[in-house]
């Protein structure tokens, strides 16, 4: 387990929003954990992205399917490899990071889109009956 302290510091890195991003830095949102710490996400102009996750992260938060991330791409380009980022920040209180002038438009909360992820997934039987066999009678 962590230390309080690096806890700490991960709290409000992850819930406070940077003024500026630089150029190789955007907001993503989370599509799939492929494993090893390799993620699959959309960036804000619609590619999927392979990207891995921050040493500082790993064994310390679980990072959910269409939660956002803030990825920075320095270092990758050119490389040649299938992963292409990093994640830096595991964003949390996505309110105030939607206000930031940077934060990408159609990644709003209640996104268009978001119903059609669902669709075709079968609803969820966790804490329901089974079917009863009352029927016959």
């Amino acid at each position: 387990r962590p230390p309080p302290s690096t806890l700490s510091s991960l709290d409000t890195l992850t819930t406070t929003p940077p003024p500026t991003l630089s150029q190789t830095q955007s907001i993503a949102r989370v599509l799939a954990n492929t494993g090893k710490h390799i993620y699959r996400v959309e960036s804000p102009d619609g590619r999927e992205l392979l990207v891995e996750l921050a040493k500082m992260y790993r064994s310390v938060v679980w990072v959910r399917r269409n939660r956002f991330v803030l990825v920075d791409t320095e270092g990758y380009e050119g490389k040649g490899g299938k992963v292409a980022g990093e994640i830096k920040v595991v964003v949390r209180g996505e309110k105030g990071w939607m206000g930031m002038g940077y934060w990408p438009k159609h990644f709003t909360i209640g996104y268009e889109g978001e119903d059609e992820m669902y669709e075709g997934q079968e609803e969820s039987v966790v804490g329901k009956m089974p079917p009863g066999s009352d029927d016959d009678e």
